[in-house]
C-alpha cells in the first residue's frame, strides 16, 4: 500500500514539473514571438506605432526582457499640439540613428502612441498632456525617473539620447540627415556681398560709415536679447491659430508680463471670431512673432524718447546710466591696517549725464570715512573732473579710477591733514533701520527676511503678523542692501519708520531672529500682543520707538 501511495506522489510531482515546463516554455515562446514581431516592425519603420491593444500586449503585459521608449503624442491638427510635430521629428532622428547603428539589437525598441489611436493608454498612465517620453524597463514598471522631464531636458535628439543612456544604458550616436539649405544660403550671401563689393570697388567709403555699423550692431543686439536665439534652438512655430475662435496668437516665454496675464486673465483685444490676440494661455513656449513684438515695443519707447529730446520737446532724458564700482586701495593704508589684516576698498557711485563727457559725471563716495576725509576727497575729485571736462571731450572715468589708485589720494590726505588718532583705523558706518509693514504672513517673505539678514550679517528681529515689524542693524551699506531687496517684494504697505546712525558698540542684538508675542490666532488671524512687545523693547532699551510706530505710549502687559 505504501508503494502505491509513493507511486501516486511521484506521478503528482512529475505532473507539476511537466506543467511548469509547459508554462515556462509557453512564456519563452510568447517572448520570442514578441521580440520577433517588434524587430520586424523596427526593420520597416524605426518608430513602431502602437494602439491600445498593441501597447497592452507588447509593453504592458509580461514577459518582457527588452526596454521600450514610448512617445505619447497627439499629431492630429485638431488636437492643437504645436510642439508634438517637432518632438516627433526629433524622436524619429533618435530611432533612425539606433536602427542604422552598428550596435543595433533587440534590447530596446522605439514606439509611439497617438492619442487618437490609443486614448486608453493615456488614461492608464494618467496623462493629460503631450508629448511625453516614458522608458519601460525590462520586467518592471516605470519609475519616476523613467518619465522624461522635457521642461528640464528639452526634447532635442541629443537630449533624448542622453536621457536614454541614463535610463537604459544604451549608447546612441545621433546622425542627422545633412541639410544643405544653410550651406546654400551662406554661399548666396557671400556671393551677394562679393558682387556688391565688386560693383562698388571704386567707392568703398560706405564701409567706414559709423551710422551703418552702429545700426548693424544694435540690430544684432536686439535680435540676440529678444528671444531670437531661443527661437533658433527650439525651432518655434511662427504663429498659432485657434480653430474654434479663429484667433491668431503668439506665445510669450516668461516675458512681457505673461505670467501676470495668465494669473489675472485680462483681455488683450475684443473677443470676437476675427480678432487678433498676441498672447496664448501657455507660459512654457514662445512663437517667433513674439520676438518682433518685444523689439517693436522697446524700440518705440527708446526712439520716441530720443526723438523728443533731439527735437527739443523735452529738456532731458530721465533715465541715466549709473553704476557702482569697488576700488581696492589697500596699499594706501598699509601703515594703518597691518594689524587688522583687512583689505580696504572704497565704493564709488558714478552717474553719467546725457552730455558726458562734455559735462562732468556725478561721482559719490559711498564708503564711510570721517567727515574731514570725505570733504577733502570730494574737493580733490571735483578739481580733477573740472580739469578733464574743460581740457578734452574724451571719456575719462577710467583715468579717474587710475588716478585715485596710483596717486595715493587717501594716503596723502591722512598724512598731511588728519591727526594720527583720527585715522588709526577706517571705520564703517553703522545704522539701525526700523521698518513697518501692514502685515507679514507669507512664508516665502518671512524666509527671505531671515535669509537676507543672515547673508548680510545683520542683527535684529522680524515680528510677523498684523502689523509686521522689522528691525535691522549693522553696516550701513548692508542695511541699505537689505532694504532694497525687501522693497522689491510685493507689499500692501511698507515704509521706513526711523533710521538711526549708531556706534558699533551700541548694537542691541547679536544675531537676527524671528519673534512672536502672543498666540491670538493662527495664520492670518494672528495679531501681536502689544504689551509683551513693549516689554521686550524696554528690556532692549528701545522703548522710545513704540510711539513712533503706533502714535501712543506703550504699557506693559504680563505674559500669560
Amino acid at each position: 500500500m505504501s508503494c502505491g501511495i509513493l507511486t501516486e506522489f511521484m506521478n503528482f510531482i512529475l505532473s507539476i514539473v511537466f506543467i511548469c515546463i509547459c508554462i515556462v516554455g509557453g512564456k519563452e515562446d510568447i517572448l520570442s514571438e514578441k521580440i520577433e514581431q517588434l524587430t520586424e516592425w523596427s526593420m520597416k519603420k524605426p518608430v513602431i506605432r502602437l494602439n491600445s491593444e498593441r501597447f497592452k500586449h507588447y509593453v504592458k503585459t509580461p514577459p518582457r526582457n527588452y526596454s521600450v521608449i514610448v512617445m505619447l503624442t497627439a499629431l492630429s491638427p485638431q488636437r492643437q499640439c504645436a510642439i508634438c510635430k517637432q518632438a516627433h521629428d526629433e524622436f524619429q532622428v533618435v530611432a533612425q540613428s539606433w536602427r542604422y547603428s552598428s550596435a543595433f539589437s533587440n534590447k530596446i525598441f522605439f514606439a509611439m502612441v497617438d492619442f487618437d489611436e490609443g486614448s486608453d493608454v493615456f488614461q492608464y498612465l494618467k496623462l493629460n498632456s503631450a508629448p511625453v517620453f516614458i522608458h519601460f524597463p525590462p520586467k518592471m514598471k516605470p519609475k519616476k525617473g523613467d518619465y522624461m522631464d522635457i521642461s528640464r531636458w528639452g526634447f532635442s535628439a541629443e537630449q533624448l539620447v542622453k536621457w536614454i543612456n541614463d535610463r537604459a544604458d544604451i549608447h546612441i550616436h545621433v546622425f542627422r540627415p545633412p541639410n544643405y539649405s544653410g550651406f546654400l544660403l551662406v554661399i548666396l550671401l557671400v556671393t551677394m556681398i562679393a558682387g556688391l563689393l565688386y560693383i562698388k570697388r571704386n567707392s568703398l567709403e560706405f564701409l567706414y560709415n559709423n551710422l551703418l555699423w552702429g545700426v548693424s550692431v544694435i540690430l544684432v543686439i536686439l535680435v540676440c536679447t529678444s528671444g531670437q536665439i531661443w527661437n533658433t534652438i527650439r525651432g518655434s512655430p511662427f504663429l498659432h491659430r485657434n480653430p474654434q475662435t479663429g484667433q491668431i496668437a503668439t506665445i510669450s516665454y516668461f516675458i512681457s508680463g505673461q505670467m501676470w496675464n495668465m494669473i489675472s486673465g485680462p483681455p488683450f483685444l475684443g473677443k470676437n471670431k476675427n480678432s487678433v490676440g498676441l498672447f496664448s494661455g501657455s507660459s512654457g513656449y514662445q512663437f517667433v512673432a513674439e520676438t518682433y513684438v518685444d523689439i517693436h515695443i522697446d524700440d518705440l519707447i527708446a526712439f520716441d524718447e530720443a526723438n523728443a529730446f533731439v527735437n527739443g520737446k523735452i529738456k532731458s532724458i530721465e533715465r541715466k546710466l549709473s553704476f557702482i564700482i569697488k576700488l581696492n586701495i589697500d596699499d594706501q593704508f598699509t601703515e594703518h591696517t597691518e594689524e587688522c589684516g583687512e583689505k580696504r576698498t572704497i565704493e564709488l557711485q558714478i552717474e553719467y549725464p546725457l552730455q558726458y563727457p562734455l559735462l562732468s559725471p556725478d561721482v559719490c563716495l559711498r564708503t564711510y570715512f570721517p567727515r574731514d576725509i570725505h570733504q577733502k576727497f570730494h574737493s580733490i575729485l571735483q578739481e580733477f573732473l573740472t580739469i578733464k571736462t574743460a581740457s578734452n571731450n574724451e571719456p575719462y572715468i577710467l583715468e579717474l579710477l587710475m588716478y585715485i589708485k596710483d596717486s595715493n589720494v587717501f594716503s596723502l590726505i591722512i598724512k598731511n591733514d588728519i591727526s594720527p588718532n583720527a585715522t588709526e583705523q577706517l571705520t564703517t558706518k553703522q545704522s539701525r533701520l526700523w521698518i513697518y509693514s501692514h502685515h507679514i504672513y507669507n512664508i516665502e517673505k518671512r524666509r527671505h527676511i531671515v535669509n537676507w539678514a543672515n547673508e548680510l550679517r545683520l542683527c535684529g528681529f522680524s515680528l510677523p503678523g498684523k502689523p509686521g515689524i522689522i528691525m535691522i542693524e549693522g553696516d550701513d551699506i548692508d542695511v541699505n542692501t537689505f532694504w532694497s531687496r525687501l522693497r522689491s517684494l510685493q507689499w500692501k504697505r511698507l515704509q521706513i519708520k526711523e533710521k538711526e546712525d549708531i556706534e558699533k558698540d551700541d548694537k542691541k542684538f547679536d544675531n537676527f531672529e524671528e519673534l512672536s508675542f502672543g498666540d491670538n490666532g493662527k495664520g492670518r488671524d494672528y495679531h501681536m500682543n502689544f504689551g509683551q512687545f513693549y516689554q521686550f523693547l524696554i528690556e532692549k532699551k528701545l522703548e522710545n520707538i513704540f510711539s513712533t510706530y503706533f502714535g501712543v505710549d506703550g504699557t506693559v502687559a504680563e505674559k500669560n
